[in-house]
Formats: structure tokens, sequence, C-alpha cells
């Protein structure tokens, strides 16, 4: 479910944003870092805001790569530091309809207001806690551009484009967030956008989601990585990059032969190089609704794991949630909807027995859900049921990951490439 949330946004009055960035640094200061720099951790790339490089324009460079764009949000260029190459057109600009309204980010009158422009520090979605025997700072620090507009008409909805840059990484994040501030429910009918952004189950989907008043949506990201050549690698990350931003991912996992593994079996899979052991999914454990019996039979398997110094985990089947026809996407084997009622009580009730049995990795695997057809869920209708339930799997990752409970999916990811899913 989207959360909601008490605005306290300000309108203000028509500016000269230059004037926002007149005490940043010259661009032309930054240092030149070569990625083989910056992976050695010899030399820093740092991420931070400068005026420049001409006027009416502000950039973010980590000296690893250089991000340009005027000070409306349009964007110059992309630019490798060490070879010079560029990339400008990878960066694509959203479009959106709102109250069957188009807004289109790439022209310069596109119907919104302007009313400011500022360097911000990139902020954590969630804190995660971090697992027994990882260290570091979790992201890496960066910092960003946030340009804000008003809407013509409807007093306190707000659009806030911002892009993010991360030490050491040659990546530029690009994100869209509405703030309905006003007293009005207004409607997202559409989301599209060029290259990889937004992803291919959003582009062109007529969701009519109704933003209630109070409401705060941020729409899936873009991650842009510029290579070498100047051109673009892929939507994704290089391996460096997805363990800097995601250093839970890529733990070794095997799964346990039984619930009563021993001391010297978990041993040894310690010594053999894994790092999480996995409660076989064949054991049978009422995760929503668990008795004295379940905490029983995994009390030894926990503390085992612990004595070897492994993370405990366990693997979900999606498949068993329980759950009638009537909870599930479509017909009787399809995936259970996340907002239905038997949904909503299992990632409801799930996390606290994961805490409370001593898990600190699940690994589930079935199918996620996606468009539901069903009547009775919470759904605003069947054409953005897809992308409600895509909203409770990601806050439902991010609280796990709060509660330093690392929740895995082949399909998921906590925090991009490709955000969420």
């Amino acid at each position: 479910m989207l959360a909601f949330v008490l605005l306290s946004f300000g309108q203000a009055n028509d500016q000269k944003f230059d004037q926002q960035f007149a005490l940043y640094p010259d661009v032309n200061t930054s240092p030149v870092v070569t990625q083989a720099e910056a992976d050695s951790g010899k030399v820093k790339a740092l991420g931070k805001v400068y005026r420049g490089p001409d006027e009416e324009q502000v950039s973010l460079d980590n000296g690893v790569v250089r991000f340009v764009c005027d000070l409306s949000g349009k964007v110059v260029e992309f630019q490798n530091r060490t070879t010079k190459a560029s990339f400008a057109s990878g960066i694509s600009s959203p479009i959106i309809m709102l109250n069957e309204q188009i807004y289109d980010f790439s022209k310069a009158d596109f119907g919104l207001r302007q009313i400011g422009a500022q360097g911000v520090l990139t902020s954590k979605p969630f804190d995660w806690r971090p697992l027994e025997g990882q260290t570091g700072t979790w992201p890496p620090r960066g910092m960003g551009l946030k340009f804000t507009y008003a809407h013509n008409e409807i007093q306190g909805l707000f659009i806030e484009r911002i892009f993010e840059m991360y030490d050491r990484e040659p990546s530029v994040r690009q994100k869209i967030v509405i703030r309905n501030g006003s007293t009005f429910p207004v409607a997202l009918n559409q989301v599209s956008g060029s290259s990889a952004w937004p992803e291919l189950w959003l582009k062109d989907l007529r969701m009519n989601l109704v933003l209630r008043p109070g409401r705060v949506l941020e729409l899936p990201d873009q991650w842009v990585t510029l290579g070498g050549s100047g051109t673009e690698a892929g939507n994704g990350f290089r391996a460096k990059s997805r363990s800097m931003l995601q250093p839970w991912r890529g733990l070794k996992t095997e799964v346990a032969p039984s619930e009563s593994i021993t001391l010297d079996q978990a041993k040894m899979f310690k010594k053999g190089g894994t790092q999480v052991l996995l409660l076989p999914a064949t054991v049978a454990v009422n995760w929503s609704s668990p008795t004295q019996a379940d905490y029983d039979l995994v009390a030894s398997f926990i503390k085992t794991t612990k004595e070897a110094k492994l993370i405990p985990g366990c693997i979900i089947d999606l498949q068993s949630i329980p759950a009638e026809e009537k909870d599930r996407t479509g017909e009787k084997n399809n995936a259970v909807c996340w907002l239905s009622f038997a949904g909503t009580h299992w990632r409801q009730n799930v996390m606290l027995t994961w805490k409370r049995m001593g898990f600190e990795y699940v690994q589930l695997k079935g199918e996620l859900p996606t468009e539901c057809t069903r009547p009775g869920h919470e759904h605003q209708g069947a054409a953005q049921s897809e992308f409600e339930n895509r909203e409770v799997i990601r806050q439902f990752v991010a609280n796990g990951l709060s509660l330093g409970v690392v929740i895995e999916h082949p399909e998921v990811n906590a925090f991009g490439p490709n955000n969420w899913l």
C-alpha cells in the first residue's frame, strides 16, 4: 500500500534559481579520477554539486563521471571524465498524465511551473541494519539535484524530478516524485518515457491511479551507467556497484540437510565458504500464524546456525501462502494477490515471525502477483492492480531490510538498478 504522510511543502515565489548554487564550487575544480583508481580505493571519487560549466548550468560530478543540466532540469550532458565521451541521450525525459493532462518533461513549456532548484544529499529509502560480519557505509555517500514544479491549477500539487550520483560509481539515478498536498484527489492516468525508463510493464499503461490528498508517490526510477567509450553500460550496474548499493546481495547460500543439522555439519558449511544456511522449504511452518510447536521446530536450527557463525535463513514458497481461490489473482493456481485478505494477513504477520524466530535472511520462490482481476481486493481497478502489487512488494522488502531481514526473490531488487522490480 502507498503510505499517507503529512506534507509541509511551502509554495515558493518565482526566483532566480542560479542563486541557489552561488556558493557551490565551480565544476572545473573537480579532480579527474579514473574508474580503476576509484575501484581501488586509493583515490577518492566524491559525488558533489557544482556550478557550471556554463552559465545557467549545474553539475553532479564525482571525478569519474559528470552529469550536467540547466536550471530548469533539462539534461545537457553525461560525460566520462577520463575519456570525455558523453551519452546525454540515454537520460530519458518522463511523460506523465495527470487528470487527463499530459506533462512532457522534454519540452520547455510542459504545463508545470518551476518553483525550486537545489542541491540535496542522497537519502536512504530505508535504514538498513547490517547483518553480522557486514560493515561499511550504506548506501555510498553522494549528492543530488532536485527540481520542483507546481501544478498551475491545483494548488498544493507538486512534482519533483531528482537526479542522484554516488561516490565512485559511473552512474546517475533519475526519479520522479508526485506529492498531492492539495485538498482534492488527483488521477495519475499514464506514465511513459523513452529508453528504459520507466520499466516496460509501466510504459503507456493507463492506470487511473488515484492520489488522494496527502499521498506521496515515487515512480519507478531510471539508472544510467556510463562506460569508458561513452556508451550506456545497460540499465544495470557493474558487479561492484551492485555490491556497494546492495551489500546483502551475493551472499553465498546453502540449504541445510534438515532442521536437525548438527554443529559439526554447520561448521563444514562455514568452512566451505557458505554465509547463509537455509532451513529447507519442506519443513512445515505456519509462518503467518505460528504455534509454539513451530517455534520449537526451528529453535535448534537457529541456535546451531548462529553457533557456527552462519546467517540463519529460510526458503518460502509463495504458492504455499494459505489462501482461498478468491484471494488469488486469477485461476486457482495463480499467485496470491498481496492486497487480498489472505495476502494482507500473510505479509503483515510473517515479518514478526521471522524476527522472533531469529531468521535474518528469507529466500522467496514462486510467482509474484501481478495484474489481479478478482473483485473485492483493495484495487482501484484492474488496470493498475499490477502497479499496486509491486508497490506492496517494494514496501515489504524495505520493511524487512530496515529490521535486518534480507528478503530475496529473483525478480526483486531492493535498491537500484531497476529499483524494486
